[in-house]
């Protein structure tokens, strides 16, 4: 355990404008998210509860509906920040270990790798080799 998080803190490190951006996108999801949805479901609600249900006290409902629709988009964005961050961290180490041979092309150029040397070697579909031919063919010409 301690040498995965001392190699993925090495990686944070070392990409370090990367993270920044990373952690940008990740808050403003979460304000996009957890501000715009909350308040549409709770304007939504509120609209209900008075003119349509002739509630007499429509800001309770709202309320509610506010923190349920809060704690649910808290909940998604989150999923949003670990996908962000698995996506970085598979990618970077695929760039460090193995010449970013398994990122795909196009996000390979717009990361600013090096395009030729990610195409060396099989490429996914080329030749219709499966997973585990191109596992194994991949490893032989590692050694």
């Amino acid at each position: 355990f301690c040498t995965a998080c001392f190699a993925t803190w090495s990686l944070f490190v070392s990409h370090g404008s990367q993270v920044l951006m990373n952690a940008f996108i990740q808050q403003l999801l979460r304000v996009i998210q957890c501000v715009a949805i909350p308040i549409t479901c709770a304007i939504a609600c509120y609209y209900d509860s008075e003119y349509v249900d002739d509630n007499s006290n429509p800001l309770i409902p709202a309320g509610f509906a506010l923190v349920f629709a809060y704690v649910v988009c808290r909940v998604f964005s989150s999923v949003y920040e670990t996908v962000i961050d698995t996506l970085f961290v598979c990618t970077m180490r695929d760039v460090e270990k193995y010449d970013a041979r398994h990122t795909p092309p196009e996000l390979a150029e717009k990361l600013g790798f090096d395009v030729d040397k990610s195409q060396s070697g099989k490429r996914r579909g080329a030749g219709g080799s499966t997973s585990a031919s191109r596992h194994d063919a991949e490893e032989q010409q590692e050694e």
